[in-house]
Order: C-alpha cells, then structure tokens, then sequence
C-alpha cells in the first residue's frame, strides 16, 4: 500500500531515505557541494525544515507491507513559478553555508556554470523541482503515482513544467508519454518541458 505524505511528517530513517533520493534526483548540483566537510544527505535533511526552500516542499510516496517499517518508494517536490527563484536561492545559501569561505567563490563560480545549463523557466508554471524513484521501484508505476500528484497539488496554474538531463532517455520518454513537450532554446545540458494544466 502506498500514501503520499509530505517529508516533514516522516521519521527520522524515512527523512534520510528522502534525502538521498533528492540527491540523486540532481546528482551534478549537489557534487558541487561535496568534500568541505558535511554530508550532503545532512544538509538536504536540515532544508526540509528550511522555510522557502523548495527541498522544504518534498513529498513522500511511502510503501509499507504488513510486519515491516515503511520505506520510502519515492519523492516529489513541486512549486509554483513566482516562488522558484526565490526558494532556489534559499536552498543554494543553505548549501555554501556548508562549504568554507575560502572556498565558497570557486563553488559558486561552479554553480553558475551548472544554472547555464539549465534554461529559464515562465513564472505562471506550476513547477516540478524534484522527482525520484527508487531504482528497484522503476517501471512499478510509482513515477506515474508522483506525476499524478503534482498535477493534483497545481494550485491553478494555466501550465504544468520541469527540467530534465537532456541525455536521460529514460525520463524523456516518460514526460512525453505523460504530454510533455520541449519548450524555448534547446540549447541547454538540461530541457525544460511543459504541458497545459488541464
């Protein structure tokens, strides 16, 4: 059995299993942080409590079995476009927080090669931050589960949009079977997709 919850009503195991799955959701970002002292999985932890941040958004797809704990299938972040630069630069703060400041202009030089990547998104989206899977879960329909609820959660917004690798096949085809297309300059390492909300 399956139930989406948000990050914060979770335990303490659950809360690091999301964490770890966020990471891996964006690998690249959260490697520029790596090495200066804290686990990454700790300071994503802390930004679930972190008030604007869009990690503090995080919901889970919990799966629990009669006898065992429940563990975390998979998560989902959602946000809407007025509000993502803003909850980008809490979260990105958060993140040099942890790296030494004599370190923390190289880490930003490379976070800003990393957002060149990444192309620009319109403001009257409802925006989808973060989603991830656990891998034994692929294929099982929990992608289409997290998919479903942010649509649901879209607070009314007339467009529905998201980044993605633009080398992850995988995930292409599952946003284009679900009525995503390409939108603006393709040019990017990342693609951003949009589908009307209704």
């Amino acid at each position: 059995m399956m139930e989406l919850k948000k990050i914060l009503d979770c335990d303490v195991q659950m809360q690091h299993e999301g964490a770890l799955l966020i990471i891996e959701s964006l690998p690249q970002y959260y490697a520029l942080f790596e090495g200066h002292g804290r686990s990454i999985p700790s300071i994503v932890n802390e930004m679930f409590s972190l008030l604007g941040s869009s990690v503090s958004e995080t919901m889970v797809l919990t799966q629990f079995k009669a006898g065992t704990d429940d563990t975390v299938a998979g998560v989902m972040a959602s946000i809407p476009g007025p509000k993502l630069m803003a909850a980008n630069l809490i979260d990105l703060r958060h993140l040099l927080a942890s790296v030494p400041i004599a370190q923390q202009e190289d880490v930003k030089g490379k976070v800003v090669s990393f957002g060149g990547q990444v192309p620009p998104v319109d403001k009257e989206i409802y925006y989808l931050s973060r989603i991830a899977v656990r891998q034994d879960l692929y294929g099982s329909g929990v992608a289409d589960d997290l998919l479903d609820a942010f649509t649901e959660r879209n607070p009314g917004f007339p467009v529905l949009g998201l980044h993605v690798k633009r080398d992850n096949t995988r995930a292409l085809s599952f946003y284009r079977r679900h009525g995503y297309k390409p939108s603006g300059d393709q040019l990017h390492g990342y693609l951003f997709l949009q589908k009307p909300s209704n």
